[in-house]
């Protein structure tokens, strides 16, 4: 009788475990390496491109006011995050948007959260619309008037909407 209940608990585990994996998006492995800087928050790794998960920079070609002055932002965001990773090895946590079906990531160089530097920095928002993992950053970086907060900007979500 016993052996009867392992026999069918053991076939009930198995049922649920193809009904969990059947309900997880597709995976991608996580990517270290030396990364190619392709925009302010995206990163290319060993040949997959990722978007830093919870973040949206300037696009390249978005123009921002300082100073009353008209500046390239996309490119200053993007020689932004090429600092925080010259010369280092980058690890990224890939996370599929199961939606788009693209690949975003919570990388880290040096021990440090590229996304949460970037934010720190000014160069990059937190992007409420996927997560609020980096909003108090965002609040202290508006405070302090770094990067994109010491002039006017529109943010990349509406720059590229127009």
């Amino acid at each position: 009788m016993l052996i009867f209940f392992m026999n069918r608990i053991s076939q009930i585990c198995a049922v649920v475990a193809l009904v969990v994996l059947s309900h997880i998006g597709p995976t991608r492995a996580d990517a270290v390496g030396t990364p190619v800087v392709v925009s302010g928050d995206v990163l290319e790794i060993a040949g997959q491109r990722v978007q830093l998960y919870g973040v949206d920079a300037p696009e390249l070609d978005q123009t921002c006011i300082a100073d009353r002055r008209r500046f390239n932002c996309g490119y200053i965001a993007k020689t932004a995050l090429m600092d925080l990773v010259a010369g280092t090895e980058v690890s990224c946590k890939i996370i599929i948007d199961k939606r788009t079906d693209a690949a975003q990531a919570i990388c880290t160089a040096g021990g440090f959260d590229l996304g949460s530097n970037m934010v720190h920095t000014g160069w990059a928002l937190a992007d409420r619309r996927l997560s609020e993992k980096y909003v108090e950053v965002e609040d202290k970086a508006r405070k302090a008037s770094r990067g994109l907060w010491r002039g006017q900007f529109i943010p990349p979500w509406e720059w590229r909407a127009r």
